[in-house]
C-alpha cells in the first residue's frame, strides 16, 4: 500500500499536488467547517487561483459533487477581496482562508484557534 503522505511530501509534479491539496482543503471544510484553516504560499496570483478553484468546488449546482458528500454544509459567505470563504455560518476567523507572503496575516498562524495551516 502507498504511504499517501509520503508520497504528497515527494512528489515533485505540481499538477497532482496542488489539485489534491485544493480537494482536501474542500474535504476539511466540509468536516470541520467551523474550525479555521488557513492556506499560505508565495504568490497572491497562485492563492487568487486557489481560493477560485476551492469556490468552483463548493458551488451548490456546480460540476462537482461536493453538496452529495456535505449536504448540510452550504457556503454562507465569501470576500473575494481577501480570499476568505465561510461554510456553514459565519464567523469571526473564516473556515478558509488564503495569504500570501507579505499580507500581514503571518501572525494567523500563532493564533490558538487556528486549527490547520497548510502550505501551498
Amino acid at each position: 500500500m502507498i504511504n499517501l503522505t509520503y508520497w504528497l511530501c515527494h512528489c515533485h509534479r505540481v499538477q497532482v499536488r496542488v489539485p489534491f491539496a485544493i480537494f482536501f482543503l474542500t474535504w476539511l471544510a466540509g468536516k470541520r467547517p467551523n474550525e479555521p484553516k488557513l492556506t499560505g504560499s508565495h504568490s497572491n496570483a497562485f492563492i487568487r487561483g486557489v481560493y477560485d478553484e476551492c469556490l468552483r468546488i463548493l458551488e451548490t449546482n456546480g460540476e462537482y459533487l461536493w453538496h452529495d458528500v456535505f449536504p448540510m454544509v452550504n457556503v454562507s459567505s465569501t470576500n473575494a477581496k481577501d480570499c476568505r470563504i465561510d461554510v456553514d455560518k459565519r464567523q469571526r476567523f473564516e473556515t478558509l482562508e488564503f495569504t500570501s507572503i507579505g499580507t500581514g496575516t503571518e501572525d494567523y498562524t500563532e493564533h490558538p484557534i487556528c486549527s490547520t495551516v497548510t502550505t501551498l
